[in-house]
């Protein structure tokens, strides 16, 4: 093997490894973010450990007031309700961030495939 090959797979397992990191840590921050919400009082799902957030409305229903438009839609405004609450706002920031940091982390799995594809190993 060449010294070229060898430095990208230590780079790309390094990658690897600070990605997987990342990942842990924004869900943690995530977990964290949503635990600050006072929550909401809409129904609870059948789960006992499930916390009503602001952020869990609105992913749930969406923007139904903006869909409605002029048509006389008189519920909750829940982008309003979510953008209103500073925890569920920095949770969704974070969940957008490991979005990204998944990718990252897929590109680096990729990138060891190939290389160990590359060069193959006598054993």
């Amino acid at each position: 093997m060449s010294a070229s090959i060898e430095l990208r797979a230590l780079v790309a397992c390094q990658k690897y490894v600070a990605v997987q990191g990342l990942i842990r840590s924004l869900t943690r921050q995530i977990g964290d973010a949503l635990d600050a919400c006072p929550g909401t009082n809409s129904e609870r799902p059948s789960e006992e450990s499930y916390k009503p957030t602001h952020l869990s409305d609105f992913y749930r229903r969406g923007d139904i007031a903006g869909e409605w438009g002029f048509m006389g839609y008189n519920g909750p405004d829940y982008l309003a309700i979510f953008k209103a609450c500073p925890h569920c706002v920095l949770a969704h920031q974070l969940i957008q961030q490991r979005k990204d940091a998944r990718q990252s982390f897929g590109a680096a799995k990729r990138q060891i495939t190939r290389l160990g594809k590359l060069q193959r190993v006598p054993a």
